[in-house]
């Protein structure tokens, strides 16, 4: 008998088929422990939404029996709360893009969160935390604070913002800032003497596309300084992707002046840098900015325009 499982185990198949996929699990998993959740992967759509009762395209009634999420994250109840789908290099082909929109729309349809990530997501990159790790954390904690909204405990008009959380359990140190620590780096540096700003300026916005892109710059001198960029693809999710974008563009800019003060890159001159900021204001409608620079706040593109629906400094 012995033998004849070892010959069905030889069939079968594992249910996450890679390094990445259980990574995404374990992280998710370890997520949805602490909120009394739980992680179900390769769960098929008709599962857990009401396709039969809904009008949808045929094309969708058939999608919805032979597709399936990477990960369904279900509340303590088994209702489900929001999927996670990973995006490998198998994504960028037109067939599987194609699956990828039918499931963006099953999920805009029944309203059903839905986070994509690629393997940029699973690394602890910031404060030792993953982008994985905060995007569902900010998910739960975003609930409670509704909770607590609706109860009385807190004032509708605070509004939820991962940067204003100073305190979660027994940890008190800002844990949903990532980029809380790099704040402090930059004024150290500012003390010292060693760069010229005590913290960046940034803008954040969408293009054309939907994709939302950060630029940042800071004052190295009153002549030099640097500049980074980087962007994140739009989420069907319930977290605010300009707080992400936030968090990765001071890292993002941190990385950048390190090379200047190690004396491995070269700074620019601060005039060529407003010339990009001006022209990346340009190519998105602004949803956030923090000008740290007196010569940014005088040419600022947001002061030019009447694109701004959102502004915030960062003290």
């Amino acid at each position: 008998m012995r033998g004849q499982y070892r010959r069905f185990e030889a069939m079968l198949k594992k249910i996450l088929v890679n390094r990445y996929e259980e990574a995404s699990f374990m992280l998710l998993k370890k997520q949805a422990d602490d909120e009394q959740a739980h992680v179900f992967s390769k769960v098929a759509p008709k599962e857990i939404v009401p396709f039969e009762t809904t009008k949808l395209s045929k094309e969708l009634n058939v999608f919805c029996w032979r597709a399936h999420f990477d990960f369904v994250v279900t509340d303590s109840a088994f209702m489900p709360l929001f999927v996670v789908e990973f995006d490998g290099p198998s994504h960028q082909s037109e067939k599987q893009a194609c699956r990828d929109r039918k499931k963006d729309e099953l999920c805009r349809i029944f309203s059903l969160p839905i986070l994509r990530i690629n393997s940029r997501y699973l690394e602890p990159a910031y404060r030792g935390t993953d982008l994985l790790s905060w995007f569902a954390e900010c998910f739960f904690t975003n609930r409670a604070f509704t909770v607590a909204e609706e109860n009385g405990w807190i004032s509708p008009e605070d509004g939820f913002s991962p940067m204003a959380i100073s305190s979660i359990g027994d940890r008190h140190d800002w844990p949903l800032d990532l980029s809380h620590g790099v704040r402090d780096e930059f004024r150290k540096l500012h003390k010292d003497g060693q760069i010229f700003d005590d913290q960046p300026s940034f803008l954040i916005g969408r293009d054309s596309l939907g994709t939302y892109r950060a630029f940042a710059f800071i004052a190295v001198t009153k002549e030099t300084g640097v500049f980074a960029k980087t962007a994140m693809r739009s989420q069907q999710f319930e977290i605010d992707q300009a707080d992400a974008l936030e968090i990765l563009i001071y890292f993002e800019i941190f990385e950048a002046l390190k090379k200047v003060l190690k004396g491995t890159s070269k700074p620019e001159r601060l005039a060529s840098i407003m010339e990009k900021m001006e022209t990346a204001a340009r190519g998105v409608i602004p949803s956030r900015e923090a000008t740290m620079n007196s010569d940014w706040t005088t040419r600022s593109m947001f002061q030019k325009t009447r694109l701004v629906y959102g502004l915030r400094a960062v003290c």
